[in-house]
């Protein structure tokens, strides 16, 4: 452990309510559970400049690259491929179109995951993941990564 992670522990283990914490604990509180909760893989993805697959609201999935995000999920985007969905089952359509920037709203988002190389096996189980892995392939996302050279 080092000195950070082990004050981060002490403030979050400490019986504190956040109105009691000083400006230097409640920034350090945020930017543990930045790099170690569910807002790490938005956090990963702008370190790294990874593409991240997000489930939303309105039935649409957007592959992207986050540039900036905030604790509720808002997010500004990079080089986004949105992907309409129809019906209840989601089933893919041709309805897709490019968007280099945008704003997204988080209450509207669902799900946010990393989309990794050696996710590609698994893509090929569901007709909407193959339809992205066409996707991802037209871009070369998988190029250079070792998994399909």
């Amino acid at each position: 452990f080092t000195a950070n992670t082990i004050t981060l522990y002490n403030i979050s283990t400490q019986a504190k309510s956040k109105a009691e914490m000083t400006e230097e604990e409640l920034r350090q509180l945020e930017e543990h559970e930045f790099n170690t909760g569910p807002l790490s893989v938005l956090q990963q993805s702008v370190k790294n400049n990874t593409q991240i697959l997000i489930n939303c609201r309105n039935n649409r999935k957007l592959l992207a690259r986050v540039k900036a995000f905030d604790r509720h999920c808002n997010m500004v985007l990079e080089n986004v491929k949105e992907v309409a969905g129809k019906g209840k089952k989601a089933k893919p359509v041709n309805k897709d179109r490019f968007i280099s920037k945008m704003f997204l709203r988080g209450d509207s988002v669902i799900l946010a995951k990393i989309l990794l190389p050696d996710l590609r096996l698994n893509l090929a189980k569901k007709p909407f993941l193959r339809f992205l892995m066409r996707l991802l392939e037209d871009q070369n996302v998988f190029m250079g990564m070792g998994c399909c050279d």
